[in-house]
């Protein structure tokens, strides 16, 4: 498992609760008769919202599993469309969730230009967030979009990736956030020794 798969998982496991990829039973489905009626009905008040967006979230997570790629995609899409204006935190961090969610499978079906315009929208959108628990996602998000640079080989790129998390939140105040930046700080120093070495083995 790569470390940015493992940033995504963590996060939203701890958040979401999300069922095991070895679940024998079909992916649920949100418009489903009787089991998310009442969420559906409650979609008028935050928290009726939030168990929606939840739950579309969950659903576009176990249509991953399934390999439904596309579906996967729509379904994250609906609950920003649905939500994206909502000024409530809870449902901030839910919106977050979701663009990590979709960029994650835009990375997994190699549609990589589409996948870091996701990751940089939720920087843009949520980067200077009050709640450290939204700015954790950004941080990820520009974190995560090193990580595909540096998979594809674009190491300066890359580097300039992973020195903009450190830009954007290196005095940031929240103990998990200079994590995902020392990371990325240290990643990039990585790729410059190895740069730099290419380099001299080219002018021997």
């Amino acid at each position: 498992m790569s470390k940015k798969t493992l940033f995504i998982i963590l996060g939203l496991v701890l958040c979401l609760g999300m069922e095991s990829a070895s679940a024998q039973t079909a992916p649920p489905d949100v418009s489903e008769p009787g089991k998310y009626t009442r969420l559906i009905r409650d979609e008028n008040n935050p928290a009726g919202r939030t168990l929606v967006a939840r739950a579309l979230i969950n659903k576009g997570w176990r249509l991953k599993i399934y390999k439904k790629y596309e579906e996967a995609i729509t379904t994250f899409e609906e609950v920003d469309r649905r939500f994206g204006k909502d000024d409530n935190p809870a449902m901030r961090e839910l919106i977050g969730m979701s663009l990590i969610g979709k960029s994650a499978i835009l990375e997994r079906i190699e549609q990589f230009d589409n996948a870091i315009a996701t990751y940089e929208e939720l920087n843009r959108r949520f980067g200077k967030d009050a709640s450290p628990n939204i700015r954790i996602l950004a941080a990820r998000a520009l974190f995560n979009k090193g990580e595909i640079l540096n998979e594809l080989k674009q190491f300066k790129k890359a580097i300039a990736a992973y020195k903009e998390v450190g830009r954007h939140f290196g005095k940031d105040d929240s103990q998990y956030i200079q994590e995902v930046v020392d990371k990325a700080l240290e990643n990039a120093k990585h790729l410059r020794r190895n740069q730099a070495s290419k380099a001299k083995v080219k002018t021997q």
